[in-house]
């Protein structure tokens, strides 16, 4: 018999593990399958990698699991999937209700949910600016999108690296994880030199090496001695740069960047490291179809 821990109580015991199904049917809960036991701070990892609505129905359905646990350790009983799944509809109710009141009482103009957050007046099509979308290079060119992500309070870090060509073909995806790494902006450099090394050996032509931290490309585009803490990655980074034909460094927004940051969060989920070719996992391919829909659309 598998030990009674939080986890267990919350995700993996039969009651939890069917109650998180069948609000998967109504709530935006991730499939079971992505929420792993990595470690003492699995949960904060988990909530790292999830947007703001699932977040907001991850803690609630992690708290009435919880507290059916309580009420069967406690003699009353185990209550039915049906029952408990009701007790949620109906707080969930309460709080969007509590949310309206609120949204009355300061003139609000816009319907609220409690997974929707702080949500923002609706801003009419003509006045929205347009977001900036990942564009694939020039034909001949490779483009090497990477990123780096450093959890401060755990200490953990990962680096995510996606190749495309000019097609928006997957050439190589991958994600580690790092087990020495200090600080955000290591984690960045880290990322880079994945990225060039990976393109080094798996891929031919000019490179585009796309990144949203314009630190991390300020640096290895400084010619003058680099006296920083991370002075010999920055150095290695470089030599790896000469050693291909043709390296252009871009400065990118989250958004364009996202399926190399999804990639990132993979490994520090997982605790693993992989290369593939000519692919991407399949919880990542959502992200990967849609860049290729906004440039064709573009």
């Amino acid at each position: 018999m598998e030990p009674e821990t939080i986890y267990h109580a919350v995700v993996a015991c039969p009651h939890s593990r069917a109650l998180l199904e069948a609000m998967r049917t109504e709530w935006p809960v991730p499939d079971v399958s992505q929420i792993q036991l990595s470690g003492p701070n699995w949960f904060l990892l988990l909530l790292d990698c999830l947007s703001k609505e699932e977040r907001s129905a991850m803690i609630l359905i992690f708290w009435h699991n919880w507290s059916d646990r309580n009420f069967v350790t406690h003699g009353g009983g185990c209550r039915s999937i049906k029952a408990s799944t009701h007790a949620l509809r109906a707080l969930q109710t309460t709080l969007s209700q509590t949310q309206h009141n609120f949204s009355d009482d300061m003139k609000g103009k816009c319907p609220l949910s409690v997974f929707a957050g702080n949500q923002k007046p609706v801003v009419p099509k003509e006045k929205q600016t347009a977001k900036l979308l990942w564009r694939p290079p020039e034909e001949g060119w490779i483009k090497i999108n990477v990123d780096g992500s450093y959890v401060e309070t755990t200490s953990q870090a990962s680096a995510g690296v996606i190749i495309r060509d000019h097609n928006g073909h997957v050439l190589v995806s991958a994600w580690r994880f790092l087990f020495h790494c200090s600080s955000a902006e290591e984690a960045e450099l880290l990322a880079c030199r994945e990225g060039l090394l990976l393109a080094h050996h798996w891929c031919n032509g000019p490179v585009i090496m796309e990144s949203d931290c314009s630190s991390c490309l300020a640096a290895l585009g400084n010619k003058w001695i680099d006296r920083s803490v991370h002075a010999s990655l920055v150095q290695d980074v470089k030599i790896i740069m000469a050693m291909l034909e043709n390296v252009c460094r871009v400065k990118v927004t989250r958004e364009q960047n996202r399926v190399a940051h999804k990639l990132a969060l993979h490994a520090r989920r997982v605790c693993s490291s992989a290369v593939w070719l000519g692919s991407v996992p399949s919880c990542i391919e959502h992200v990967v179809l849609q860049d290729c829909n906004v440039t064709s659309h573009a």
